[in-house]
């Protein structure tokens, strides 16, 4: 009786554990050295949010919305998936809702997006709430009158991207949104200076000293789940998302705002 006591114990105890690391918000700051940055933007707060799939943290997602609220954003960018592909997104716009009263809201679609027959529907009430979609278009952050370039990309898989057609801001700071990390390679020779993307959920498991297990489009052991990364004059954030529920349990990689901080060097 008392093996079986320990037994339940240790299921119970690792359950409780799994159902922690999946659901508890964790928030990662990350300083950007950003040559060529204007003076005006130094100190410039900027929240990223990505892969929510329609996930609950707390009551209308309370605990989300005080996270972003703590961190005094003075952007909000959303990189994809924040539902999953034909359910609803009720705890999504709970979230968006009060986002969009803390900071301007800039948003590009994920594959869920792309590939929900409710895509029009999903973008309709983005954009009644008051968030900007940047699907392969951009507009021009201003603070006392100088501007900051931020492009957005439609996700599409690499074989039906374009980015020939993408705009390039020579000699500008510039900040790219997107949802897939594994092509920075391309957003790196667009000269990009900041990308945001999401989609690798970290790895879904990561290994302490390792990193992630698998992400989709990079296989086991992507090498692309978190970052900065940088690639000639480019970085590279990758969201860890916030998304997650059993049965496939996040491990060792909580959910996460991201908050990058610009720094005029």
């Amino acid at each position: 009786m008392l093996i079986l006591a320990i037994i339940a114990a240790v299921i119970l105890l690792s359950a409780l554990w799994l159902w922690w690391q999946t659901s508890s918000l964790t928030t990662r700051e990350v300083q950007i050295q950003a040559i060529n940055l204007p003076l005006v933007f130094d100190g410039l707060r900027i929240v990223h949010i990505s892969d929510l799939h329609n996930s609950r943290h707390g009551r209308e997602q309370r605990r989300l919305i005080e996270r972003v609220r703590e961190a005094e954003p003075d952007i909000i960018v959303i990189t994809g998936d924040m539902k999953n592909r034909n359910g609803p997104w009720n705890y999504t716009m709970y979230f968006i809702d009060a986002a969009v009263e803390i900071a301007p809201v800039y948003f590009v679609t994920g594959n869920h997006e792309e590939a929900s027959r409710y895509r029009g529907a999903f973008l309709h009430d983005l954009r009644e709430a008051g968030v900007v979609i940047l699907n392969d278009e951009y507009i021009r952050y201003e603070r006392n009158g100088q501007t900051l370039p931020i492009f957005g990309v439609r996700d599409r898989d690499i074989r039906h991207m374009t980015p020939d057609s993408w705009p390039t801001f020579q000699g500008e700071f510039s900040i790219l949104l997107a949802h897939r990390p594994h092509y920075f390679r391309t957003y790196a020779d667009r000269g990009f200076s900041l990308v945001f993307t999401g989609h690798a959920h970290g790895g879904q498991v990561r290994i302490p000293f390792i990193g992630g297990l698998f992400a989709p489009g990079q296989s086991l052991f992507p090498p692309l789940t978190q970052g900065p990364y940088h690639r000639d004059g480019s970085t590279m954030i990758v969201s860890r998302g916030l998304g997650g529920r059993l049965p496939a349990p996040r491990v060792f990689n909580r959910p996460e705002v991201v908050v990058a901080v610009l720094n005029a060097v």
